[in-house]
């Protein structure tokens, strides 16, 4: 997801995706014209849109701290958590790599809708400890707000947390993660489906704007669904397969002493919309085509490509002795088309998306044409 890094909370990147923007000036401008103007017309329009403002940043905290509790679960389960993202539709939580049992899945999953419902009490006990002023009637939404919150995300449907909840159960019933998730997103697909024909019922009654919002939830659950299964299904192809299986060793290397004038000619020459800088066979960082347009074409003679790059620290890289599926999960947690290979602590060369799309292909082709070989180790809720 494309965004900006706003900060870090408890080691975890937060990130706020550009769609963020829309659906707060959309809740402040609801909030300000509709609760605020109505329950108090004496306020002056600034007064109100500033409430308004005020109200939706807490709404955003409280959708914060519901997916910092996931992230905090995670990592209590010994997961990594590469960062937090707001967006349009609330939050996401960017794990690195799958629960390993229905204990992890069903605890992580839970304590979600937990946090929200603890958020809606609390804010309705301020609510009607205030009751009467402006203060109390913003902790009084936010109370059904994070309520209403809690009680969707526990709908069944995949990724909902009560898609998770049920993934887990079925997990936990037959020792099988990949049906099991086939069973949520299923789930997840019918709700999807519901929603929609509900925002058309709405609209024909009325209701555009509500029905016009649940059939974009609709919509986005459904691709979210069927997003999250065909991510499943490669993790199990690709578990367990080196990457030495996709590693593409044929790069280009260059110094990080050369201008940007002669990175463009590389680029062309080589093709390479992305290549590795390296110097003793130590990566030092990689630099993108797109690094060349941070500054002028009359500046790259003089620039080098140390000034562009992006440093091996800010890297996701994979060891020659992980397999494809920690490298699948590192360039969707990171949003990147390659990953660096490591081999002794030099640089080996990529696995790129493409490859791996491609394994993946090649791979579930043949096990349609014969039995498979892989089995699966029955798991119990207690992990």
């Amino acid at each position: 997801m494309g965004g900006f890094r706003l900060g870090r909370l408890g080691g975890i990147d937060i990130v706020v995706h550009w769609s963020w923007f829309l659906i707060f000036f959309l809740l402040t401008w609801s909030l300000a014209e509709g609760l605020f103007r109505h329950d108090y017309p004496g306020w002056s329009t600034a007064a109100i849109w500033l409430a308004g403002a005020a109200t939706s940043l807490l709404l955003f905290v409280s959708v914060l701290l519901h997916e910092f509790a996931h992230s905090v679960m995670a990592r209590r389960q010994g997961m990594t958590v590469s960062s937090i993202t707001l967006f349009i539709f609330g939050g996401v939580s960017s794990l690195t790599e799958e629960p390993a049992s229905p204990k992890q899945e069903f605890l992580i999953a839970a304590v979600g809708p937990g946090t929200s419902f603890v958020l809606a009490g609390l804010f309705g006990l301020a609510g009607l400890g205030l009751h009467g002023t402006g203060v109390g009637s913003a902790a009084l939404y936010l109370a059904f707000i994070n309520a209403l919150l809690a009680v969707f995300n526990l709908l069944p449907g995949f990724p909902l947390d009560g898609g998770r909840l049920l993934r887990a159960a079925s997990w936990a019933r037959s020792g099988n993660l990949l049906q099991a998730t086939r069973v949520a997103s299923q789930a997840g697909t019918v709700l999807s489906f519901v929603l929609m024909a509900g925002g058309l019922v709405a609209i024909l009654l009325g209701g555009f704007l509500t029905g016009v919002w649940f059939i974009v939830i609709g919509w986005f659950l459904r691709s979210q669904s069927e997003a999250s299964f065909r991510q499943v299904v490669a993790h199990d192809v690709l578990q367990g397969i080196s990457v030495t299986a996709a590693l593409k060793r044929d790069v280009h290397p260059v110094s990080p002493d050369i201008s940007l004038s002669s990175l463009s000619d590389q680029v062309l020459a080589y093709n390479q919309a992305c290549l590795p800088v390296v110097s003793d066979d130590r990566l030092l960082g990689l630099v993108y085509l797109r690094d060349l347009q941070k500054y002028p074409r009359n500046q790259w003679q003089s620039r080098s490509v140390s000034e562009v790059m992006t440093p091996r620290e800010r890297l996701q890289v994979v060891q020659i002795t992980d397999d494809l599926a920690k490298a699948a999960e590192l360039m969707s947690s990171a949003d990147v088309q390659q990953v660096p290979v490591m081999e002794d602590g030099r640089f080996a060369g990529f696995v790129t998306r493409t490859d791996i799309i491609h394994l993946i292909q090649v791979r579930s082709a043949m096990s349609r044409s014969g039995p498979s070989q892989r089995t699966q180790r029955p798991v119990g809720m207690g992990g």
